[in-house]
């Protein structure tokens, strides 16, 4: 494998191409498009089993396996990494961590604590599709702990992450966001709701205010739901 440059221009530091690396890290993270998105997971354990190296290959196949200890070391020296594209999918790293289904083989690989590591230097935690998979799109659970960590390091106002650089007003405001987990938690998720109007959340939230997809309050939601227990006593 060839070594990381140390380029400190705006943009990822790169390896020469590898091609085994970078199909290493499409296989290895969350498809859409594909039919079969369990096989191409099967696959990319393959050729990490076959191929040890190809974990170290590029800073976008280190986010995918969660070697946050090699992953620090670099960003220590090129802060500019963390928000930069790269990989094949000319994603910024903390997307590799996320989309990542890659399970942990040796000591100290953790996507999740590559996440943190990745948000405490400045990644952008406005990601609407991972709060979509916890809300409407995934399992109907009342777990506050996804919003604590992403509150923590921003959520719900203006980073300037690179989604909203390049498709602007096609997604959701920073605070758009937050009001649309308001309305997921005025249907019957108390403890959410709970966190959300806590002095631990900011910006602080109207329950007056029209939002998600029904354009309601969350108080008529919640009362239309028959979630009673979900408003503030």
């Amino acid at each position: 494998m060839a070594p990381f440059s140390t380029a400190t221009e705006n943009r990822a530091p790169t390896l020469a191409p590898d091609v085994l690396g970078d199909r290493f890290v499409s296989l290895g993270s969350v498809d859409y498009g594909t039919d079969n998105p369990q096989e191409r997971i099967e696959q990319a354990h393959q050729l990490l089993n076959a191929s040890p190296d190809v974990a170290s290959s590029s800073i976008a196949a280190l986010a995918t396996v969660g070697d946050h200890q090699a992953l620090r070391a670099i960003v220590d020296e090129n802060p500019q990494v963390v928000k930069a594209d790269c990989g094949p999918n000319r994603w910024p790293l903390l997307l590799y961590a996320a989309y990542s289904r890659i399970e942990p083989q040796r000591p100290g690989w953790s996507t999740l604590a590559t996440a943190k590591l990745l948000l405490d230097r400045g990644a952008d935690p406005n990601d609407g599709q991972g709060l979509y998979n916890n809300q409407m799109g995934g399992p109907a659970n009342d777990d506050p702990r996804h919003l604590e960590l992403l509150v923590e390091f921003g959520l719900g106002r203006d980073r300037n992450g690179p989604w909203y650089r390049r498709l602007g007003n096609k997604l959701h405001s920073p605070e758009d966001l937050l009001y649309n987990e308001l309305a997921a938690a005025a249907a019957g998720r108390p403890k959410r709701m709970a966190f959300l109007l806590s002095p631990d959340a900011e910006p602080r939230l109207d329950l007056e205010r029209l939002v998600g997809r029904s354009g309601l309050p969350p108080v008529r939601i919640a009362a239309q739901g028959g979630h009673h227990e979900v408003l503030p006593r």
